[in-house]
């Protein structure tokens, strides 16, 4: 299994982190998800294989989209 994390003091003030990561990732299969008390820090578990396009996914939706603005 392989780890991807966000992070950034903007993840615990917007509240749809956690939701906007989870619909970028799609059918990619997640084990865990961790919001650490200092709300920095969204960790996701995912299957090894997975790692590649969850990073990519995630890519996207955090830094493509902005870029776009």
């Amino acid at each position: 299994r392989g780890i991807v994390a966000i992070v950034g003091g903007a993840i615990a003030e917007c509240g749809g982190a956690m939701a906007r990561a989870l619909r970028a990732l799609g059918d990619v299969r997640v084990h865990i998800v961790s919001l650490i008390a200092t709300g920095i820090n969204l960790t996701m578990v995912v299957d090894d294989e997975q790692l590649k396009p969850a990073m990519q996914r995630l890519q996207a939706a955090f830094f493509d989209e902005a870029n776009e603005r």
